[in-house]
């Protein structure tokens, strides 16, 4: 799953284009978000999905997941299968960049890349956990510090995809 926070607000995710470029065991990959209908009719209709390019064979356009991006929010949920990219248990590490683009054309990307390795993180990660209004959880965490020097981490990502939106959706917790 990877989480985008545009910090700003949007009325409808399915608007824009978020592209996770992702480097897998050599193989180039573009896992996008946009609008279902417009990717797979041509004919518009505001649902969000994901969707992935093997960039090899561009035209192959493997349809994975509905995404998950609230109204007037800042934050898509965009899942793909690990498989798909090739990832397993042997060869579980990825790099990745992220571009966005919305209904205009206009354009961001991100500069340099993040490493990852799946199934085994160098920090814990994807805990989803229910909090209540007004209410605290703790979460516990694990950094794997062997595992860190390979890949290491900038820190915790938290969505709340209910919170206003804005930095309040992803919450950005650093490692020192």
């Amino acid at each position: 799953m990877f989480a985008v926070n545009t910090y700003g607000r949007f009325s409808n995710p399915a608007s824009g284009e978020f592209d996770i470029l992702i480097t897998a065991n050599g193989n180039n990959f573009d896992l996008f978000s946009g609008d279902v209908g417009g990717i797979e009719t041509g004919n518009v209709n505001g649902q969000i999905g994901t969707f992935l390019v093997d960039l090899a064979t561009p035209h192959a356009v493997i349809p994975e997941f509905p995404a998950d991006g609230p109204t007037d929010g800042s934050i898509v949920l965009m899942p793909v299968f690990a498989s798909d990219l090739g990832l397993s248990p042997a060869n579980p590490r990825f790099t990745y960049t992220v571009n966005a683009f919305d209904d205009t054309g206009a354009g961001e990307s991100l500069a340099g890349t993040a490493s990852f390795i799946a199934f085994s993180p160098s920090v814990s990660n994807a805990m989803f956990v229910p909090v209540a209004p007004d209410t605290r959880v703790d979460v516990p965490v694990a950094i794997d510090p062997v595992e860190f020097q390979l890949t290491p981490a900038l820190g915790f990502m938290v969505v709340t995809e209910d919170n206003v939106s804005g930095a309040s959706e992803a919450n950005l917790l650093k490692l020192h």
